[in-house]
């Protein structure tokens, strides 16, 4: 996947890079993949060889020039600088110049992209005092660290400012750098965190994962800052551009609203190894690691959420529920924050779903940038199923007793090949209920 998959950026996003280990090599890369006019500005110095990433250089020095630029700029990548000055370096723009900049991108409808830091080229950095210079209306922070860094000595060979790393990390000058003093530097607010905006919302890109040990490393650290960042990506940016993994908190929607009209008793509440089918889903789904569950209910209301009893889990009220699956969804989707990168959705009458197959359809997630992803049993699909943000707005318009799965033709799933055919069985009478206990 490359970044634009990986980070789900869009058109009218205003997004700052800051950091080191590749940051203005992500930030070029990233304005290709948009594949149309993308604006690129600076906060601080980029070196004169660095203009030659765009297609076009423009120097400004007032608004009236920015303001010229208006009829001038077309398709591609246009780079805008203040004048030249020491050491083949061209000079940041105030930000009151980037207002005006942010305003010509609004009326270009385009994306606009913006250097906010410098870090002399090397893998990890600690910003001065007097960095990083984001503007407060940015829409997005990318924080870039390279693994370059890893089990190297705390030095100036490998750390920008190694003294003020050294007193964030409690590492002394010389020791090396392992997974716990990245991890500190990133999650610090005078580290990774320093000056991004509370508006903005923040993403890591962990690069220079050249080779599987430091894929694995940049997998542990994802894991632990997904509690701070909204999407770790994992990658090795250079010729190819490869993006190895785009880690997002998943959450799990659990469709426990129906009638069972067929089954005749509520389905949810049925027995399951000391408890019901509801609670055993719910069990699933925590130990799994989706954040946040949650269950939506309709029918029984009062009887399922008795049987949660207090499992943390937020339940969502499904009170159109006798109009069909979608509208459950719907209601799922309704109870999301914003930090959720995509759900798995759960149907209620599958309590042998296991931990194994969400977390397999999980990781896929991170590693395809798929936005829709089903396991595939026996040669057929099956549940449960990953759908990601991006498909959240076409998810809202199904009707009637419709699943996402009508997204397909639109969404071409990923698939999870699995060998347990047990996985497969929902429970639609009290013939398949026996099976269930019967294999278990």
């Amino acid at each position: 996947m490359n970044l634009l998959q990986a980070f789900h950026f869009n058109h009218s996003d205003k997004i700052a890079f800051v950091g080191a280990g590749g940051k203005t090599t992500a930030l070029f890369q990233l304005a290709r993949e948009f594949n149309d006019v993308v604006l690129i500005t600076t906060t601080t110095h980029l070196g004169t060889w660095q203009t030659d990433y765009a297609d076009k250089h423009w120097i400004v020095s007032d608004k009236s020039e920015i303001k010229l630029l208006t009829n001038k700029i077309h398709q591609g990548i246009h780079l805008i600088t203040g004048p030249v000055v020491e050491n083949d370096r061209v000079s940041g723009l105030s930000l009151e110049l980037m207002d005006s900049i942010r305003t010509l991108a609004e009326e270009l409808k385009c994306p606009l992209l913006i250097e906010a830091d410098g870090a002399r080229q090397k893998p990890i950095k600690v910003p001065a005092a007097h960095e990083p210079v984001i503007p407060d209306w940015v829409s997005n922070v990318v924080v870039v660290a390279g693994l370059q860094v890893y089990m190297k000595p705390l030095t100036s060979d490998w750390v920008h400012r190694p003294e003020l790393f050294a007193g964030l990390s409690d590492i002394k000058i010389g020791e090396l750098i392992k997974i716990r003093e990245i991890k500190a530097i990133l999650s610090h607010e005078n580290g990774g965190l320093k000056g991004i905006p509370l508006s903005a919302q923040r993403y890591l890109l962990i690069n220079q994962a050249n080779n599987d040990l430091l894929q694995a490393v940049g997998g542990h650290l994802a894991s632990d800052l997904l509690q701070i960042y909204s999407r770790v990506g994992i990658s090795s940016l250079g010729k190819m551009g490869e993006v190895y993994a785009s880690y997002h908190p998943v959450a799990g929607v659990i469709l426990a609203a129906g009638a069972s009209l067929r089954y005749k008793t509520p389905k949810q509440l049925l027995p399951w190894h000391g408890g019901t089918f509801i609670s055993q889903v719910v069990n699933t789904a925590l130990i799994s690691g989706l954040d946040p569950v949650e269950v939506i209910i309709g029918a029984y209301q009062d009887e399922v959420v008795e049987a949660l009893g207090h499992l943390p889990v937020k339940v969502i009220i499904n009170s159109n529920w006798q109009s069909g699956q979608s509208s459950s969804v719907k209601a799922g989707l309704g109870g999301l924050s914003e930090s959720s990168g995509g759900a798995i959705f759960i149907m209620a009458d599958q309590p042998q779903i296991s931990v194994s197959l969400i977390r397999s359809l999980v990781e896929c997630a991170y590693t395809s940038g798929n936005p829709a992803i089903t396991p595939l049993i026996d040669g057929k699909r099956s549940t449960p199923v990953y759908f990601s943000r991006e498909t959240f707005h076409d998810l809202q318009r199904i009707d009637g007793d419709k699943g996402g799965r009508v997204l397909f033709s639109k969404y071409h799933p990923e698939y999870v090949k699995w060998v347990d055919n047990l996985m497969a069985l929902d429970v639609d009478n009290s013939v398949d209920y026996t099976k269930l206990l019967e294999n278990e």
